[in-house]
């Protein structure tokens, strides 16, 4: 498809389709299972909510300018636990806070 056959009618639903796929990626994913995740988000808030106990998990959670809450614990800009497990959460927002809940 070249800039020629898109004209204003096309651009719109693309643009829709576009905002629909945003708004996907950033409602969250629900009933997700891992042994590693590794979330690199730039600007705004990450949340991670789990149903299932994440104890035996390395994380290595990284807020960049913000701040980290795990299960109501506040943290500084860092956090580091279970160096050798093996599932990991890896979690780096540049400017955001990291919240964890399980």
């Amino acid at each position: 498809m070249d800039r020629e056959s898109i004209g204003p009618f096309r651009m719109q639903l693309l643009m829709e389709v576009a905002a629909k796929a945003v708004k996907i990626m950033t409602t969250g994913v629900w009933h997700l299972s891992f042994d590693e995740m590794d979330i690199d988000g730039g600007t705004g808030n990450i949340t991670v909510t789990s149903s299932q106990s994440l104890d035996g998990y390395m994380m290595d959670l990284d807020s960049g300018t913000g701040d980290i809450t795990i299960n109501g614990n506040d943290y500084d800009d860092e956090y580091e636990v279970n160096e050798h497990a093996k599932k990991h959460l890896v979690i780096d927002s540049g400017l955001g806070d990291i919240e964890v809940r399980y």
